[in-house]
């Protein structure tokens, strides 16, 4: 049967049932009313399915949340393939590590990817990607001699507080919300390796200070003028990691049984905290699109854009479709045995049995024509 044979059908079905559509009041056009012959079902099934695992590279262009990164291969010859961010998957995460050299360097990327195709329609293009990165020596920060650390910072760090990485250092006092999330990301880094421990090493006490070193939050330069991101947790990851770097962040750990201070960068603190450490080796795991072609918009990768040896695995599933009309409804057969009932009932009653029957159901009755606006 040709689709427009099965269009003139449904055109004809529609055409018989519209007088009785037409009877709002009566319990036959209540039956009928707004009712459609299903449009014909769409059924994919899996046709072909390739599996390519290739060697080459990843290439930034800054900013990469808008021009993402693209793949070459081993000439680092443009490839067929683009890495569209997807934004609140990690994607804002990496941009903001690769912005940062002086904290670590990437090593190797992976990327895994499921495209499936029906026609010439894209139906998926989801994509992981896994950095190896090596963290820079003292890169989140470096100890510092008890001498040098401010009487009022000495105060507050000479408390260990079970709640410290949950309040501020001072009594009472509130942090700006990106702050106050960083202290409790502190909890998740290790700082063995500023300390030269052997053991996993983490914060008893801390306060962040201003650049004379002071207890910037509930001492004397509280109140102090931050960028606006600071107490705004919906602000681009950019300008987050921005408000916290106008302060610093100093700590207090133990090793051999003796109290270590150390002056913490907060920007990296964030970072460290969203990387999977395992022993010297870290990695990040983020959410992308692999695209066949760059955006419109998307800027070509500068002569000088850092790449990254990669190594890229795709698989893409091709899909057959095919459209099956329904040769029989349930729904009309329920209402066509259904018609004849009704219909008597509205032959007897008259048609105000509908809007009756509503009404003591509590629906109330249809009004029989739109009311205007005063």
């Amino acid at each position: 049967m040709s689709e427009r044979t099965r269009r003139v059908r449904r055109s004809l079905r529609a055409l018989a049932l519209a007088p009785l559509a037409a009877l709002s009041g009566c319990l036959t056009g209540a039956l009928w009313g707004g009712y459609a012959w299903p449009e014909p079902t769409m059924v994919e099934q899996l046709a072909d399915r390739r599996t390519t695992q290739v060697a080459g590279t990843l290439v930034e262009s800054r900013p990469v949340l808008e021009n993402g990164l693209w793949w070459c291969d081993d000439q680092h010859a443009p490839g067929r393939w683009w890495l569209r961010p997807h934004i609140g998957a990690g994607a804002e995460f990496v941009a903001a590590l690769l912005a940062d050299p002086e904290f670590c360097e990437v090593q190797s990327a992976t990327v895994e990817a499921l495209r499936s195709y029906a026609a010439n329609e894209v139906l998926g293009d989801d994509a992981v990607l896994d950095l190896e990165l090596r963290l820079r020596t003292e890169a989140i920060g470096s100890a510092v001699r008890a001498a040098d650390v401010s009487p009022d910072a000495a105060r507050v760090l000479a408390t260990v507080r079970p709640n410290a990485y949950l309040r501020a250092a001072g009594p009472g006092a509130e942090l700006p919300v990106v702050y106050r999330q960083c202290a409790e990301r502190l909890s998740a880094v290790d700082l063995r390796r500023l300390v030269g421990a052997p053991i996993a090493v983490h914060a008893e006490a801390w306060v962040f200070v201003d650049a004379e070193g002071r207890p910037a939050f509930g001492g004397a330069t509280d109140g102090a003028v931050l960028p606006e991101a600071a107490d705004d947790e919906e602000a681009p990851l950019a300008d987050r990691l921005a408000a916290l770097r106008e302060l610093s962040l100093l700590v207090r750990v133990h090793r051999d049984g003796a109290p270590v201070f150390l002056r913490l960068r907060p920007d990296r603190v964030w970072l460290s905290s969203g990387l999977h450490v395992d022993g010297e080796r870290c990695t990040h795991r983020s959410s992308w699109y692999l695209q066949a072609a760059p955006a419109p918009l998307a800027a070509a990768p500068a002569r000088d854009a850092l790449r990254i040896d990669s190594t890229m695995l795709v698989q893409e599933d091709r899909y057959d479709r095919s459209f099956h009309a329904v040769v029989l409804d349930s729904g009309f057969l329920v209402k066509a045995v259904l018609t004849p009932v009704t219909l008597a009932l509205d032959l007897v009653f008259g048609p105000g049995l509908g809007d009756f029957l509503r009404w003591i159901s509590g629906k109330g009755p249809e009004p029989s024509h739109p009311q205007k606006g005063n």
